[in-house]
C-alpha cells in the first residue's frame, strides 16, 4: 500500500474535520477521525496531536475519549492549508 505523507495526513485530518462540519458546537471522537485513515490510523493520531499543539485544531478530554474540533479563529490558515496544492 501506498505510504502517505505528513503534509497528505495534515489535509486529510482537516477536509474531515470540515466535511463532518467539526466546528462551533460540533465535536468529533479523535478515534473516529483516525478511523477513517484506514491503515495509516497511527500516523492521523499523531499528526492530529500535532494540529492540536499548533492551535490548529482545539481538543477537550471527557471520559469515554477525546473530543476534537476545529479553531474557527485560525480558519484562515486551516483554509490555506486545504488549498495547497504540495
Amino acid at each position: 500500500m501506498k505510504k502517505i505523507t505528513y503534509l497528505e495526513i495534515r489535509k486529510f485530518v482537516l477536509r474531515r474535520l470540515l466535511d463532518e462540519h467539526c466546528f462551533g458546537q460540533k465535536q468529533m471522537l479523535l478515534e473516529n477521525v483516525a478511523k477513517y485513515a484506514g491503515e495509516n490510523q497511527s500516523e492521523a493520531k499523531s499528526v492530529l496531536n500535532k494540529l492540536i499543539v499548533q492551535g490548529l485544531v482545539l481538543a477537550k478530554k471527557k471520559h469515554y475519549g477525546d473530543h476534537v474540533w476545529l479553531n474557527m479563529k485560525r480558519f484562515g490558515e486551516i483554509k490555506e492549508i486545504l488549498e495547497s496544492t504540495e
